[in-house]
Parts: structure tokens; sequence; C-alpha cells
């Protein structure tokens, strides 16, 4: 027995050399493929593998990483495996994993994390609801209408772990399951999760179809609920909250204003004395005293949803406040009075101001006409004969002005004009401009009057280039003048007449100047200056020239109706009381 133990011995001995043997083959370390070593380091944290002190031996043997689930090759390429808790941590030692599926596992807050900062690797994990719902972390919906209201308070953490959850069916909220607590706390950790529910609220239960809710009469707690409720009553049109006396007081009302911002509020309150509704659609202040500068207005137009006017003409609040509040609030319609000169006194919603008469509305000047800028509707616009008008920039603020009369001013600079696109007729005879490159903009332009842009003794700039014009697809009538006409090239009045003649092609105009045979009508260019009395001949007129304010004889005939037009927007045949003075105005 002895000696049989011996030989056992041996053999065994000789087994273990024979393994060495293969172990450690004498083949050069280059010919084998040597599989790779694992450090211990977390793929991508940028720690180096220990230098080499030689060439390194191959080894049959594959390292393996132990998790609850089993033990696993760190080369799989594919992992199934329930996880516990902290076990993530060791999933950066699967160097070559593409691909995994923990589900069952239930440390959703490691897998949500390790799965984002892996978008490399195909995760896959399932996270269980108290209900026993189950839900892939690759859903885009889940129904957790049947959770019960302990359960529902574990929902909001559950959610956080399926990011690509989009939807969420609640089912009921108010009831046996989501409280409207839980659902704000769901609203405030996933803002981007679509909640979709009804709400059980005063007896009535509503979803997402309901358009109309009646609070009228509510309690502060069926009031908080509402709060709550209403972000997602994504159809509510209207909600009916009584009025201030009924006892849903402002901050109420705001509140219920914010959770719901696309739905009219029927609240009737006092303000002022006027008795109105946050449903109104106009809000009328007109001559009331304001000493609070405009404030209570400015707290309730955020309620008014339907609301698109607001008159608060001659309330004693200054042009600045109220050109804030019209730009706080530029989905309405915000109206004031401006008053400038002596008695011209508008709304900034009129269409039409007229002040061309000093000696009954005052001396305007490029200051005290600057307050215009605010009436940003004006469609027509005569400043004529004022003298001391050198700045237009007002205008730029008239977007829809269509008719501009500025002719006898001291205005040199019509740039303003290149922010009137709808501009039809423009008078600046007898002005400084020399400039005409801002109208190139102005491409409705029918009708223009640049005569006598020289002073008397012509040591003023004047108009010597018209190339601007020929920008000007629908120009019909231009008033150069006698003096005007004689500083532009002729080449360029020959180009712009065919232009003309081209855009009116029935228009017939004399091919010389010619005898007037009654006396001379205001707005005739003479050559000297000065109309005289009987026959006179207009000298250096060319084609295009056209006398506006002539309405007898041969001038008729090619007169342009859109003076006619000029005539009645303005009121002309109406003076004096078609000056935009206080005492003409029915509204002052």
């Amino acid at each position: 027995m002895k000696a049989k133990r011996i030989l056992v011995a041996i053999l065994s001995l000789l087994f273990i050399g024979f393994l060495i043997l293969c172990t450690y083959s004498p083949l050069q370390p280059t010919a084998v493929k040597v599989p790779a070593v694992v450090t211990g380091a977390p793929e991508g944290d940028g720690a180096a593998a220990p230098a080499s002190s030689g060439p390194k031996l191959p080894s049959l043997i594959t390292p393996k990483v132990t998790l609850t689930a089993g033990s696993f090759p760190e080369d799989t390429e594919e992992l199934t495996a329930v996880l516990s808790a902290g076990e993530t941590a060791l999933l950066d030692q699967f160097t070559q994993l593409r691909k995994a599926d923990f589900s069952g596992s239930t440390c959703y807050d490691e897998l949500a994390a390790w799965a984002s900062s892996h978008p490399d690797v195909d995760v896959s994990y399932t996270v269980s609801f108290p209900d026993g719902t189950v839900v892939n972390n690759k859903a885009e919906s889940v129904d957790l209408s049947g959770l019960d209201a302990a359960a529902a308070a574990d929902a909001a953490n559950l959610l956080l772990a399926l990011p690509n959850v989009k939807t969420a069916n609640l089912g009921t909220v108010g009831g046996n399951g989501f409280s409207y607590d839980t659902v704000k706390l769901l609203q405030e950790r996933l803002p981007a999760l679509a909640l979709s529910y009804d709400v059980e609220l005063m007896g009535q239960r509503m979803g997402p179809e309901t358009t109309e809710l009646d609070l009228t009469g509510a309690t502060p707690e069926q009031l908080s609920a509402a709060i709550t409720a209403l972000p997602n009553l994504t159809n509510l049109q209207t909600i009916h909250l009584g009025d201030e006396t009924g006892g849903i007081g402002w901050d109420t009302v705001n509140a219920i204003g914010a959770a719901c911002p696309k739905a009219v509020l029927d609240y009737g309150f006092t303000l002022w004395g006027v008795q109105a509704n946050l449903s109104d659609a106009m809000l009328n202040f007109s001559h009331i005293p304001m000493n609070d500068n405009g404030e209570a207005v400015r707290r309730v137009l955020p309620l008014m949803r339907n609301c698109t006017g607001v008159d608060m003409d001659t309330c004693g609040i200054g042009n600045e406040t109220m050109a804030s509040l019209q730009a706080d609030f530029p989905q309405m319609n915000i109206v004031w009075r401006i008053n400038f000169g002596t008695n011209y006194s508008v709304r900034t919603d009129v269409e039409k101001i007229l002040a061309s008469s000093p000696m009954r509305g005052g001396d305007l000047n490029s200051d005290n006409i600057q307050v215009l800028k605010y009436c940003t509707k004006v469609k027509y616009l005569d400043l004529g004969h004022n003298n001391d008008i050198n700045d237009i920039s007002f205008v730029s603020y008239m977007p829809d002005l269509e008719v501009f009369i500025i002719s006898i001013n001291d205005v040199s600079d019509i740039s303003p004009l290149a922010n009137c696109p709808h501009l039809e007729y423009l008078e600046i005879n007898s002005t400084n401009v020399t400039d005409l490159s801002p109208l190139v903009n102005c491409k409705e332009l029918v009708h223009l009057n640049i005569g006598r842009n020289v002073g008397q003794d012509e040591l003023r700039p004047v108009v010597s280039d018209i190339s601007p014009l020929f920008e000007l697809p629908k120009l019909e009538r231009v008033w150069l003048g006698a003096i005007t006409a004689k500083h532009v090239p002729a080449e360029q009045i020959e180009q712009l007449r065919a232009q003309i003649q081209q855009n009116v092609p029935d228009l017939t105009l004399p091919d010389t100047p010619r005898e007037l045979k009654y006396p001379a009508v205001y707005g005739v260019d003479t050559e000297a200056g000065t109309p005289s009395e009987g026959n006179w001949k207009i000298v250096g007129y060319t084609d295009l020239s056209i006398a506006l304010f002539d309405e007898t004889g041969w001038l008729q005939e090619v007169l342009h109706p859109r003076y006619k037009l000029l005539r009645e927007q303005f009121g002309y045949d109406n003076v004096p009381n078609c000056y935009s003075l206080s005492y003409n105005d029915p509204l002052y």
C-alpha cells in the first residue's frame, strides 16, 4: 500500500510538470495572440497601463467579473444579469460590452445613471411599480391609473428612472389615486413629462376635452385643488369666477390665471368707478383722472385675454408712461391723447393729422412735434406751412403712412421715410431736401412734389439728382417745377418721363411748355417765383409737371385722381373744421 501511494505521488508530480511545460512554451511571444489584460481602472478614467519590463507570456485563463448573478468573462459582449445595489460600478470592467439586459434589477437610480453615461451600450432594464405594472426603460408612455394614493407617492422617483417616457396616464386625480400634491411634485420634478388625467373637482369629473369650468362659490380648498389641476386641462377656454364680491380675491384670480394662461376669465370688478369684467374686449377710462400713474390698469391687463383696446384719453398720465404700457401689451391698442402746438390735440389711434395752420393751431417746430411718434396708426399727415420743422424722425414710427406733406419747412433729411413702405403721396417742395435716396424703399409712391427746393437766392442746397426715383415702379406724377428742373440733368428727366409714360400709357401731356389763359393758381412754380395776374407763360416746365391745386383748364385733363381722394381724406373743403384742433375733436 505504501508503494502504491508513492507511485501515485510520482505520477501526480509528472502530470504537474507536463502542465508547466505546456504553459511555458519555448514559442516566441510575438507568435501568440495575447488576450487583453485587465488593469482594474474604469473605462475612460485616463489611467495608463504600467510599462512592461519585457515580453508578456500568453495566458490561457480569461479574467472574469464577479456579480451577484454569477461570474462573467471581461470580454463579454452581451450580458444578461440581475444587479444588486452598487454593482453598476463593476460594469466598466466589461471592455467589450455592447448590449446588456438588467431586467429584474431594482437599483433603478444606478441603472439610469449608468445607461445615461454609456450611450454606446444598448441597455435594457425594467421598473416595477407598486401595482405590479412593469415598464421597460425604452417605453415612451406609461399607464399608472391603477396606483392607489399610497403607491402614487413613489411614482415620481420611479419615473425618474424612465428617461424615455414622454407621457403618463394618472387616471382620476383627487379621488383614490394620485393626489393634487403628487401631481404637482411630478410636474416640478419632470417638467418635460406630459401628464394626462381626469380631475375630480367640486363634484365634477373633467378631462382634456373640458372647455368650460365654473368655480363660482368654491371653497379655498377647492380653489387650491383647481389651481393644481388647471395646467392639465389643456383645452379649457372659459373659467367662471363670479365677481369680487363673491369671496374670490385678486391673489387667487392671479393664481388661476397663471395656472391656465390661455383660458378667458369671467370675473367682474370695478376699477376707477368703471364696471368691467376680465372677459371684456374693451376698457374705457376716457377722461377719468388717475393718480396712480396707471398702475391699477397695468395690474389687471395681463388677466384680460379677450381685451384688444384700452381707452385712456385724458387720464392725466404722461406720454412715456403710456408708451411703456403699450409696449408691455402690444396685442392691445392702448389709446391716450397728445397735445402739440397751441391748440392741436389728437388721440394716438388717429389716422389723419392736419396741422398746417400756425395761425389756428400754433407754431410747430422740431421739438414740440416729436410727440407724434406715439401716433403709430397715422395714414395721412399734413404738416406743411410751418417753416421751422427740420426733424421728421417721428415718421419712423408710422409704418402705415400713405400721405405726407411737409412742404414749406426747414427739413433736409428725409431718411425716416425709409420706414414708410406704403407711402403713396409725398410733398417735400420748398424744403432743403437734396438727397432723394431714402425714397427707394417707398415702392408704392405714386405722386411726388419736389418743386422749388432752393431759396429765392438759390443759395440753399438743391435737388440735382433724381436717379433714386428710377427705383419706384408705381410712380405716375412728379412735380419738378422750373427752378428745380433746371438743376437736374436733362437725360435724367427724359429717363423719368419715359418711365412714367410706361407706368401710365394713356397719360397725355403737352409736348412743350404752354401758355395759360387765366391767372396763375396757387402751387404753380414760375421762374420769377411769384405768379402774376393775367396771361403768363410756364417757363421750363417738363412733361412731368402738374399743378396739384388747379382743377380748371387744361390741367384738369391730366389731374391725378389721387389728389381728389387726398382732399376727401384731409377734408380740405371743410376749412377750418378739418384741422386737428382740440375744439374740432368730438372726443376731446
